[in-house]
């Protein structure tokens, strides 16, 4: 999970590995991991995920990433550094990884903040499309659209 400093990384990987509503909790997992086992019924299958939280897009240097299965790109809808900074993330990534194996998600966060948007929903897809990755938006804090992200990163590392 990559993207700019403020746009609820840590709240968005907290709602990834619980349902449970967390918006008073703060703080920062900077380069920590978190590990979330499922087991999806319906198609009888099981999968490891390991959150890494980052900051910067240095990480596509790393050894670690040649054995990601998908990444996320995080930017605050209200924010349009966070924006370009996501942008800048997602050309590296589609880069390093021409082949398009691994599954790469655009996530919009801070839906709720429908009066401060600074990047509307069609230039958030546009940007994806061009670069061949899933886009969503969601509400970490509000736990909005959270689970559709789970399922989407799940079908797309399979």
């Amino acid at each position: 999970v990559v993207g700019a400093n403020g746009v609820g990384k840590t709240t968005l990987i907290r709602q990834l590995l619980t349902s449970e509503y967390l918006a008073n909790q703060s703080g920062s997992d900077q380069g920590k991991s978190h590990e979330k086992k499922l087991f999806l019924i319906r198609d009888y299958y099981y999968k490891d995920i390991l959150f890494i939280h980052s900051l910067t897009h240095s990480f596509a240097h790393s050894l670690l990433l040649d054995e990601t299965d998908s990444c996320l790109l995080v930017y605050s809808v209200n924010d349009r550094s966070s924006f370009n900074h996501a942008s800048t993330c997602l050309t590296d990534v589609r880069k390093r990884f021409e082949s398009n194996r691994m599954f790469v998600g655009l996530v919009a966060n801070k839906q709720d903040l429908v009066r401060n948007r600074l990047i509307s929903t069609k230039e958030g897809k546009k940007l994806a499309l061009k670069r061949h990755c899933k886009f969503l938006e969601v509400s970490a804090l509000l736990d909005h659209k959270v689970d559709r992200l789970l399922v989407s990163i799940i079908r797309g590392t399979r």
